[in-house]
């Protein structure tokens, strides 16, 4: 019921906002449920309570997923990569030890309070990058927003250039809920036409990449099919 709608019209390219993480958590196995709590632990009771007002996709138990603690859930739900030589964030911020030893650096992932209330959307209005020079999160428009449109991005984990039935299958597994973006509630001939034209550009990346320093000879495989 909590998204981020646009207050005026702005055009692609626009910064929308920035946000530096509450705080942020080492790579992989090395962030737990006590690493969390810690972090957490430095933050004011205010962003405490909001904090865990935001969605938990481990909540629920599924098929091939562990169970999560709270806190962890919600940091895994929605925590965004950030720079590989992210320091602490904020007056209060303090480097969380695990086994004795303190994680600098390595490619550390923050969570946001604002940015956590972002929808997905599969044709995303909205896109995010790492500024490594003010260590804020920076979102922008990547096509023309009117006022009063909600601003949606594209979950990590998702493959917004799979069809349809595999967005929606791969989003409800992963974040617990059935995707109803402008993409995914296109029915018939829209429909096929979107899957098709995703499956193109998928096929597109694909070629470029493996074509090096001669992204052209992608371009020129991709136009024979």
């Amino acid at each position: 019921g909590v998204g981020v709608f646009a207050t005026r019209s702005v055009s692609p390219g626009t910064i929308v906002f920035s946000e530096r993480p509450l705080f942020t958590q080492p790579p992989g196995s090395r962030r737990t449920n006590s690493t969390v709590m810690a972090a957490l632990a430095e933050r004011t009771r205010e962003e405490q309570r909001q904090f865990f007002t935001l969605w938990n996709a481990y909540k629920t138990l599924r098929p091939g997923r562990k169970a999560l603690l709270p806190a962890l859930g919600i940091f895994e739900t929605n925590a965004l990569p950030c720079g590989v030589t992210l320091p602490p964030c904020g007056d209060r911020a303090v480097e969380v030890e695990t086994a004795g030893k303190t994680h600098k650096g390595g490619a550390r992932v923050g969570l946001f309070l604002q940015a956590s209330r972002f929808n997905h959307s599969c044709r995303p209005n909205v896109s995010r990058s790492w500024d490594d020079d003010t260590q804020e999160m920076v979102f922008r428009a990547i096509r023309d927003v009117q006022a009063g449109d909600e601003l949606c991005l594209s979950y990590m984990d998702v493959d917004v250039l799979g069809t349809r039935a595999q967005r929606i299958a791969g989003i409800e597994a992963t974040y617990g809920f059935k995707c109803a973006c402008e993409a995914c509630t296109l029915e018939g001939e829209e429909a096929h036409v979107s899957d098709r034209r995703r499956t193109s550009l998928k096929r597109l990346y694909e070629e470029i990449g493996k074509c090096g320093k001669e992204p052209t000879l992608g371009l020129r495989k991709v136009r024979k099919t």
